[in-house]
């Protein structure tokens, strides 16, 4: 079910907009609705093919970018503090610092749309997670770099926003629909070639993805507290690398908070939200994708083994740089004893074990 949302819904098609967005502004073309998809699809296909045909240059990529990026990030904070001096053609740029809570909301929706919109800023950091194994020392590496790199992400974004806050009219980031990023270059430097150039920059730099994640995020914090209070049971020694337990219940909190308060309707009724259509539109759709995902699951690991004769199991492989990877094999029904009794639950080879009636004997 994790698999089949993750690819339905990964966010690099939301990011590949974006970056046609970006890309059709730096070079001035008009923005139409299949200049984006085109421009979208070509990219990511690019991208693809790279990391298709080499890993060492899709990571030396993904470094270069993430260098980019970083860069035009301090750039725009640089630029804003500049701003917020009175050295550029701005004329207020503490305008929207004075009441700058007035026109806001306290409703659940608008509350649970806009902290969907900042976790997107930290997608992708659970990346870092599913490469480990192929980390050295990764327990102190996570502890070391986990906290750092958030706090950097956390602190320039920050920033960030302070600075189109200080160039751009409230009423303007409201009404317009360029990108905000955009917006900012013309209000600090003007409508040149420059700014496209900056707009480029920014272009290497969601809502229907958030709620299938947001419940696979419940459903896993929750689980692993389940998990904390069954070992403590057993007397289990504690793992090496372990969040807080005031992390755990925060991040339940959250989840649940960012579950039910998108049902809240938003002020002016069922069509005012952030889209034309009904405002509950994404998570509904998510939770039907969800329904097809687990569609997906018994169709594939349950229905068709079952007719088929055979039985998934899982497999694990070490490769030649000793890191190690899991695969589902089809193992037919006439030799699944002697599977069950060489491999454990997790796929891996054991001894030789005794299999009666369902039940494994060591």
């Amino acid at each position: 079910m994790f698999a089949v949302q993750s690819v339905l819904l990964s966010f690099t098609s939301s990011n590949s907009i974006v970056l046609a967005q970006y890309l059709l502004a730096a070079g001035g073309a008009e923005q139409t609705t299949w200049n984006i998809r085109g421009l979208a699809v070509g990219s990511i296909t690019v991208i693809s093919i790279i990391c298709l045909l080499s890993t060492k240059w899709s990571l030396r990529l993904s470094n270069a970018v993430g260098i980019v990026k970083i860069l035009a990030l301090i750039f725009i904070v640089i630029t804003g503090f500049v701003v917020l001096g009175g050295h550029t053609q701005v004329k207020s740029p503490r305008a929207n610092f004075n009441d700058a809570f007035v026109g806001t909301t306290s409703n659940g929706y608008g509350l649970a749309t806009a902290l969907v919109k900042v976790n997107f800023a930290y997608s992708g950091y659970e990346n870092a997670f599913n490469v480990l194994n192929e980390v050295r020392n990764p327990i102190r590496t996570m502890k070391r770099y986990g906290p750092l790199t958030l706090t950097i992400v956390f602190v320039l974004y920050f920033l960030v926003n302070i600075a189109f806050f200080a160039a751009i009219p409230k009423e303007e980031i409201r009404s317009s629909k360029a990108l905000t990023a955009s917006l900012f270059f013309i209000a600090v430097f003007g409508d040149s070639k420059s700014v496209k150039a900056l707009s480029a920059l920014v272009a290497i730099i969601v809502d229907l993805q958030s709620y299938p994640a947001n419940i696979f995020s419940f459903l896993m914090t929750a689980g692993l507290i389940l998990v904390r209070q069954r070992q403590a049971q057993v007397g289990a020694p504690k793992s090496k690398f372990r969040v807080w337990n005031v992390v755990l219940l925060f991040a339940v909190a959250v989840n649940i908070y960012l579950l039910a308060l998108p049902w809240v309707p938003p002020v002016g009724g069922i069509y005012a939200g952030d889209v034309s259509f009904f405002y509950a539109t994404y998570c509904i759709v998510g939770i039907a994708i969800l329904l097809v995902s687990a569609f997906a699951y018994l169709l594939l690991i349950h229905i068709l083994p079952k007719f088929g004769g055979y039985a998934i199991r899982q497999l694990v492989e070490k490769l030649d740089n000793g890191a190690m990877t899991n695969k589902l094999v089809r193992v037919p029904n006439s030799d699944l004893t002697e599977w069950d009794a060489t491999h454990d639950e997790y796929g891996e080879v054991v001894e030789r074990r005794v299999v009666r009636e369902g039940m494994i004997i060591e």
